[in-house]
């Protein structure tokens, strides 16, 4: 069965958008549409909206800019425009596709739960029930504004009186456990979804001999140490780091990324209540100067 709204989740640094990377290795790039949502991020980011552009009049000669100074050629003015959102670009690539070779097309929402989802989708989210060929099974009326934009840009088979997902049209984004307290999803959403965890691989065969400089300690062997401490203390794996968190180089993770990182994310955001149960130091400028990792943290 054909997934075609997907949404991988997990840890940090687990590897979710190296996923998509592979189911996205023979994609065309003309083909692929990505988006990350944020806390400001609306629907009308996300599907289109009327924003005033700059034209020019059709006559020759010169005009006076802003700042009074003489300007030879055609004089500016401003004309307010619909501009498509990523969603309604991809939305009329698939149709466009479908006229032709019938390629897929991808819409990527990096961090999905950084913005909030139900305002941000609006009415969409009643697309995303797809029939088992993905087509949505209950469409939604066009606005006025959004009819006249179709109308104008004339796809043929496209429906201008409602939106409907083609079944070329994918949808797959990324969600990070640790910012689940930005905006929750809920469960009418998640539904709509197929949901794909992925997990912590603390046997990742290219970081078997990864080490982290100045302490000389095993990244991996260190991940699973933190990550189990982080688990007693929070009694939740939400906060748990993935095995990408830190890039290497040439097998070593840098001290400097290790300390402005990784330690300052626990320090100031995972153990941020439970400081005094994890840290022999109080001050964060004597955990960043602690000589060993046994100095840094208090033995469970």
């Amino acid at each position: 069965m054909k997934e075609f709204n997907k949404i991988y989740y997990g840890a940090p640094g687990t590897g979710k958008s190296f996923n998509i990377k592979k189911v996205l290795n023979n994609i065309n790039s003309e083909n692929i549409f990505r988006v990350m949502f944020f806390e400001e991020y609306s629907y009308f980011d996300f599907v289109g909206q009327y924003k005033p552009t700059v034209s020019h009049k059709t006559s020759q000669g010169s005009y006076t800019d802003f700042h009074g100074n003489k300007v030879e050629g055609q004089e500016p003015v401003i004309l307010y425009q619909y501009v498509e959102g990523v969603f309604l670009n991809a939305y009329t690539k698939a149709y466009k596709n479908m006229l032709t070779n019938k390629e897929p097309v991808y819409l990527i929402i990096e961090e999905l739960n950084r913005g909030n989802c139900s305002a941000i989708f609006g009415n969409i989210f009643q697309l995303l029930d797809r029939d088992k060929n993905g087509v949505s099974e209950y469409p939604i009326k066009t606005d006025p504004e959004l009819r006249k934009y179709l109308e104008y840009i004339n796809v043929k088979n496209m429906p201008i009186d409602e939106l409907i997902l083609p079944p070329n049209l994918f949808i797959v984004a990324t969600m990070n456990t640790s910012d689940q307290s930005l905006f929750p999803i809920d469960s009418a959403f998640k539904r709509r979804w197929h949901m794909k965890y992925i997990p912590i691989n603390y046997r990742e065969p290219s970081l078997k001999n990864v080490k982290i400089e100045k302490y000389n300690k095993s990244w991996l062997e260190f991940l699973k140490y933190i990550n189990e401490k982080i688990i007693k203390h929070l009694e939740s794996e939400n906060k748990c780091i993935g095995q990408w968190f830190l890039k290497s180089e040439n097998d070593i993770i840098s001290e400097a990324d290790f300390k402005n990182k990784l330690l300052h994310y626990l320090f100031f955001d995972v153990f941020k209540h439970h400081r005094s149960e994890v840290f022999k130091e109080l001050q964060f400028s004597k955990v960043i100067s602690a000589k060993y990792i046994k100095d840094i943290f208090i033995d469970d």
